[in-house]
């Protein structure tokens, strides 16, 4: 007696097996919708980042014309403690503590410097001297009533003279062979930037900013 034959199974009742569990997830399909998915999100932080500027935005922007190349501190610096000469008497800037100091490099020899200095001295008497005071320092060995007369012939005799004969002072700044060189700190003794080269420091936009550091604002 024979056993009855089972029905045979046709290759269309077979269930294909895929991929199951955490490897369904590295299928090609899966992987293109995923990286798709992310573009498309970083396409739309961008897109949101570009409409909200942040509220610093909202800031004056006094860094323009004459100031343009004006380079604020980073990260902020604390005045030098080299000594310059008033005569021969030395003195610091920490002297002047209390007040925005700006400090301007120049030489004799410095065709650009002469013609920045009457600026400077005008800058002065517009700022007045109650919160803000003009620290020319001459880095040079000629006497200073050679400088004097320089300064006077420059249209600039109102400004104090001062010297650093040694380069004592000048070379806490690096190289200074590029002048004029003009430092400013606020009235804490902290460096705000600085400017390398001629401007012209009773433009409006000059003002602009020293009104600005006076007044303790974020540049």
């Amino acid at each position: 007696m024979t056993s009855p034959e089972l029905p045979k199974q046709s290759a269309q009742d077979e269930t294909p097996v895929g991929p199951t569990g955490f490897a369904k997830f590295l299928q090609p399909r899966f992987l293109l919708i995923l990286w798709l998915w992310i573009g498309g999100a970083y396409l739309a932080f961008i897109l949101l980042s570009s409409m909200f500027k942040p509220s610093y935005d909202d800031t004056p922007d006094r860094l323009v014309g004459e100031m343009a190349d004006f380079e604020k501190a980073f990260p902020p610096r604390k005045a030098t403690d080299a000594p310059f000469m008033d005569g021969e008497e030395m003195r610091f800037i920490a002297d002047f503590k209390g007040k925005v100091v700006l400090v301007n490099l120049w030489a004799s020899w410095c065709a650009p410097c002469l013609e920045e200095l009457p600026s400077l001295a005008q800058l002065q008497e517009i700022i007045g001297t109650e919160d803000f005071v003009v620290l020319p320092v001459a880095l040079d060995r000629k006497s200073p009533e050679f400088l004097r007369d320089l300064l006077k012939r420059a249209g600039a005799e109102s400004l104090p003279l001062y010297r650093d004969p040694q380069m004592t002072f000048g070379s806490t700044y690096g190289s200074v062979e590029f002048l004029p060189l003009t430092i400013i700190y606020d009235k804490k003794g902290v460096e705000v930037g600085r400017l390398e080269g001629e401007a012209k420091w009773d433009a409006p936009e000059a003002q602009d900013l020293i009104h600005a550091i006076v007044r303790g604002e974020k540049l």
